[in-house]
């Protein structure tokens, strides 16, 4: 399945879902430097027109938002369907390695 059609099935991002579970996993990762995201930047990504790549195949989620913070950080956050057509829920977020920091320079899948 490629991007344009899982989007199709469950909608374009338009909405996230952040939970207080999601936020205490934050927490929980952001002892790890690369994983120290907050919520706020993760708002800031979705709402500076981030690039969506289909995610690794067999994982919870299918799609990978990418995208810049005010602060000018690049952040990967896997999202899954809500089940509501086109909100999805962050699964995890982190900051980007050199291959998705290629695919959002070079707009590769």
């Amino acid at each position: 399945m490629d991007i344009e059609a899982i989007l199709d099935q469950y909608g374009v991002v338009e909405e996230l879902v952040l939970t207080e579970e999601f936020s205490d996993h934050l927490l929980e990762r952001g002892t790890f430097e690369k994983h120290n995201v907050s919520l706020a930047e993760i708002v800031e990504v979705h709402e500076r027109a981030p690039k969506y790549f289909l995610n690794r195949e067999g994982l919870r989620a299918p799609i990978i938002m990418l995208g810049t913070t005010d602060s000018g950080r690049l952040l990967c956050v896997p999202l899954e369907p809500s089940g509501q057509l086109g909100i999805w829920m962050p699964v995890t977020a982190f900051e980007a390695n050199s291959h998705d920091v290629e695919r959002y320079m070079g707009g590769q899948s």
